[in-house]
């Protein structure tokens, strides 16, 4: 017995010695594909003003990217985009130039209409071109519950004594309140947020045209939610912000909740989406062979992305400390009045200097008074 315990323990050592030879996953399609990102609602550029908000035109971002290689993805310029209906009615995008493989359908008034079918077709080049399927507008949902907001926390790791502990963070926990529907009338909602908050540089004087800014940043809330409701009459979490040490809810913050209803197809692009985006091991699906409903036009081009046709609801949110039922230290100051070498940082001094977004000191005009 222990003879055969040795030559197990033996053949056991060969195995584990064989396995630090890295492995080549072998995938048979390495070429780039086109990928197309395209939305349109049932709200046009001129309604979304009303929100209130800086306005959306409906756009088609455009990019090349690789199945499974970490290359940056390559922007696709000069192409054709038009949108057309089942009436034979034809709209024609625009490439913006500050941002190059975005397009943009600048039209104040336009907006998906029900009953009709809508079709995008991209002409990249005379070899290469590519359609959607026709889509409509889903069934029409209840209108948008009210936005409400609790107190709560999460555990997160932070770095403390250069040890990483597990510590309880307080939170804002934001959510809508979804209206009761009939059961076996499922809707599929998606919402994403646009965050904007004032940035009040705490050494500034009151009288500098710097002293306040408000600022943004793509990054903040970047991520959607999304729910399949079959019943409703609940509270849907939506997001939520972090209270210490958070310079964005020191003064007014301000996110625009937009609520889609997503036909079933459509849902199911944006769900396959999250769950490839969040993976957590090597072990899980890679992030490609999505659900597309575009095809080529002119051979056997790979393409990947979704065309939808949502409808379109959408509430201002506001959010300050004061609406905290506990105090909440306004840490800029005592960090900005710390003296050191170099100190204090610009942008304790001037709001325009800020470094966690981009930063204006033009108020909105539909900013809250």
């Amino acid at each position: 017995m222990i003879i055969r315990g040795y030559i197990f323990l033996l053949i056991t050592i060969i195995i584990l010695q064989g396995c630090v030879e890295p492995f080549d996953f072998v995938v048979e399609n390495q070429q780039s594909n086109l990928v197309i990102e395209s939305q349109i609602s049932d709200v046009s550029f001129s309604k979304t003003l009303l929100y209130p908000s800086d306005g959306r035109y409906f756009e088609v971002t455009l990019r090349r990217t690789n199945d499974v290689t970490n290359r940056r993805d390559e922007v696709v310029s000069n192409a054709l985009i038009t949108l057309t209906d089942d009436l034979g009615m034809q709209w024609v995008y625009t490439e913006s130039m500050a941002e190059p493989g975005k397009y943009f359908l600048y039209d104040n008034d336009f907006k998906a209409e029900v009953d009709r079918k809508y079709r995008l077709i991209v002409q990249v080049t005379d070899d290469e071109a590519y359609q959607s399927s026709w889509e409509q507008l889903p069934a029409s949902a209840p209108l948008m519950g009210d936005i409400c907001f609790e107190e709560s926390e999460v555990f997160k790791y932070v770095v403390e004594a250069g040890e990483e502990v597990l510590r309880s963070i307080p939170v804002v926990q934001v959510g809508v309140e979804l209206p009761g529907i009939d059961r076996g009338n499922a809707i599929s909602y998606r919402w994403d947020f646009e965050p904007m908050w004032i940035y009040n540089a705490p050494l500034a004087s009151s009288a500098q045209s710097d002293k306040i800014c408000w600022a943004t940043n793509v990054n903040y809330l970047s991520d959607y939610t999304l729910q399949l409701d079959n019943e409703g009459g609940y509270n849907q979490d939506l997001f939520f912000i972090e209270v210490p040490v958070n310079e964005r809810i020191l003064s007014d913050f301000s996110v625009l909740i937009r609520q889609f209803s997503l036909d079933e197809d459509y849902y199911t692009f944006w769900d396959d989406l999250k769950k490839q985006t969040e993976r957590g091991s090597i072990f899980d699906a890679p992030p490609y062979n999505l659900q597309t409903n575009f095809e080529s036009t002119t051979g056997d081009q790979i393409v990947s992305g979704y065309f939808g046709v949502a409808q379109e609801q959408a509430q201002r949110w506001y959010f300050n400390h004061r609406d905290l039922s506990y105090y909440n230290e306004d840490y800029l100051l005592r960090i900005c009045s710390v003296p050191c070498p170099g100190c204090p940082a610009e942008e304790c001094l001037s709001c325009l200097a800020y470094t966690n977004g981009v930063a204006t000191n033009i108020e909105p005009v539909w900013w809250r008074k």
